[in-house]
């Protein structure tokens, strides 16, 4: 909740509000989740205009076993706030109060970036040990090793473009997070840079590209079919695409706990074949850890069918 406190409560100006909702946070991490609804029913009553107030006290009331409870104030902040930068769906939707979304939400997704952008790379590398971007080139450049445009779809700080940088002449990036982008543009390794929606860019890309990389990108965007079949019509004649996704305990795609989308292999493939795309290879790895434990998934080479 702490960075949803400063993001939020600091513009306010309610001093009284301001107050309760700070010893609301002490009372969740003492695991008073009582005490805490209580106080944070009364800031609601206070400041009913205020969406985020609606969230987190169904939050609390999800934490606390009340689910039902929960789903009513959810609902109420999303009718308040459609764009959901705070990412209610989800949560509906692991409560079972809801479908599943095709794609987190941009506002979550861009609001989430934002806050990890200054610290993104130190996370993946040192304590996640993260390493798909080398895995992608290996995938690639094992194939092919001279490229004329590469596209980054969901370049964050660049991380994942760096491999492929000796290997193609120019280099464009994508994302969501304007503070993911002002990162990636300090580094000076791509030579274009669009803060935009995915889906919305691919609609209208400005070049075609015979390189196209997308690390990690479907863990928060979900749906792969239309992304697909609209990064296809931008791809040239020879482009390769490859990307990562994680590991689904069946055939489909879920969102699980930790808010990531896992996909199966036979979606996948069926996404895939739909969109005319053809899998050169299918890589099982580890991503990164999560916690003690390797998240798994896969490496995805494909061509124009």
């Amino acid at each position: 909740m702490n960075f949803f406190k400063k993001k939020f409560f600091s513009k306010w100006g309610n001093h009284s509000i301001q107050k309760h909702f700070d010893t609301t946070l002490r009372l969740v991490e003492w695991g008073d989740f009582e005490a805490a609804i209580k106080l944070l029913s009364g800031c609601v009553e206070q400041a009913p205009h205020v969406a985020a107030l609606h969230f987190h006290l169904a939050d609390i009331y999800r934490r606390n076993g009340q689910q039902n409870e929960a789903a009513v104030f959810f609902t109420k902040y999303l009718t308040m706030e459609p764009e959901d930068a705070l990412g209610a769906a989800i949560k509906l939707h692991l409560m079972g109060k809801g479908e599943m979304p095709g794609t987190l939400p941009p506002a979550f997704i861009k609001s989430l970036f934002d806050q990890f952008a200054p610290h993104f790379e130190e996370n993946l590398i040192t304590r996640l040990r993260y390493c798909v971007p080398e895995l992608m080139a290996e995938c690639v450049l094992g194939r092919k090793n001279k490229f004329h445009r590469l596209l980054d779809l969901g370049c964050g700080t660049g991380l994942s473009t760096e491999p492929f940088r000796a290997y193609v002449d120019a280099a464009e990036g994508i994302d969501l997070s304007p503070v993911m982008i002002e990162i990636a543009r300090e580094k000076k390794i791509f030579d274009e840079l669009h803060q935009a929606e995915i889906a919305r860019f691919l609609q209208n890309p400005p070049h075609q590209y015979d390189l196209i990389i997308a690390a990690d990108l479907f863990i928060y965007l979900g749906a792969m079919e239309n992304i697909f079949k609209a990064l296809r019509d931008g791809m040239t004649p020879d482009a390769l695409f490859v990307f990562s996704v994680q590991k689904a305990a069946g055939d489909g795609m879920t969102l699980g706990e930790d808010h990531r989308y896992s996909h199966g292999v036979a979606y996948v493939e069926r996404c895939a074949q739909d969109a005319g795309l053809r899998i050169l290879e299918c890589r099982p790895t580890a991503l990164r850890m999560d916690g003690e434990q390797p998240a798994n998934g896969y490496i995805y080479l494909c061509a124009k069918a």
